[in-house]
């Protein structure tokens, strides 16, 4: 009998060649936007989204989000980030 157990990643997880995040609607006050599926060796188990670098959604929902409430004619940032249990 053998047992392995892996106790750290090295490995970060990383999204697909040429993926990009894009934009499923707008509205005069809400952007839904979608992501590809990350990969990851040990798997992942989180996204974060973040609107100009404040974390506004955390979860295993795989693609999809919306933002609501804001304000017309404005520019805003939007990053997804990807964790494994490691969280690397």
């Amino acid at each position: 009998m053998e047992l392995t157990v892996q106790t750290t990643d090295s490995e970060a997880p990383i999204w697909p060649n040429e993926s990009v995040l894009g934009i499923v609607y707008t509205g005069e006050t809400t952007v839904q936007i979608r992501w590809p599926e990350a990969n990851d060796n040990v798997g992942v188990i989180r996204y974060r989204v973040d609107l100009d670098g404040v974390n506004v959604h955390t979860g295993n929902q795989k693609q999809y989000t919306e933002f609501s409430n804001l304000e017309p004619n404005m520019i805003y940032s939007i990053a997804v980030h990807v964790q494994d249990r490691f969280e690397s």
